[in-house]
């Protein structure tokens, strides 16, 4: 009786610990996009990185903590210009400590909006997170990423009152030693 019940305390675990590696999602991290200090990009991936997408419900759910910013007095352009090597894009990338985003809008544009930043890990779990009031303007901003040395996956959203999330978009980064 005793074998028996060990027996099935392993049994239980094993496939508990099996279950819970199967529940896990890897990304892949390792491919990075070079871009100087200035934001010219030295070189691309033919990928999706830095372009506008779609997220899956568990990647718009790394947003959910931070989607209770306050939007009141914020307002969406009319587009967001997308353009290889004009923005969109963390630079420099790799980076030391900090990395500047900034965004291009239509010419008329001159409102404020929200950047929701998330960085997470091969398991897509977030290490860092920020949201911060941007426009007027001003459309960029120097990121100081609190995170260890490393290659990691940030996604960000810029979003308004009208449209939470008007524009989504995910990239690899890493962090190097300084």
């Amino acid at each position: 009786m005793k074998i028996l019940s060990s027996s099935i305390f392993v049994f239980f675990i094993f496939f508990s610990c099996k279950e819970n590696n199967m529940d896990m999602q890897f990304i892949d991290v390792s491919n990075q996009w070079k871009i100087d200090p200035s934001g010219v990009v030295i070189s691309s991936l033919s990928d999706n990185q830095w372009r506008f997408t779609t997220f899956s419900p568990m990647e718009q759910s790394l947003f959910s903590n931070l989607d209770t910013t306050n939007l009141i007095g914020t307002s969406t352009p009319d587009s967001t210009i997308e353009v290889l090597g004009s923005g969109n894009f963390p630079h420099p990338n790799p980076f030391l400590s900090v990395h500047y985003l900034s965004f291009q809008f239509n010419n008329n544009y001159s409102g404020e909006y929200v950047l929701k930043y998330v960085i997470v890990n091969t398991l897509l779990k977030p290490v860092f997170s920020l949201a911060i009031r941007l426009g007027n303007n001003n459309n960029g901003v120097a990121i100081i990423p609190d995170i260890p040395i490393g290659k990691y996956r940030l996604f960000y959203t810029l979003s308004s009152l009208q449209d939470p999330h008007f524009y989504k978009s995910w990239g690899n980064i890493e962090k190097l030693p300084r």
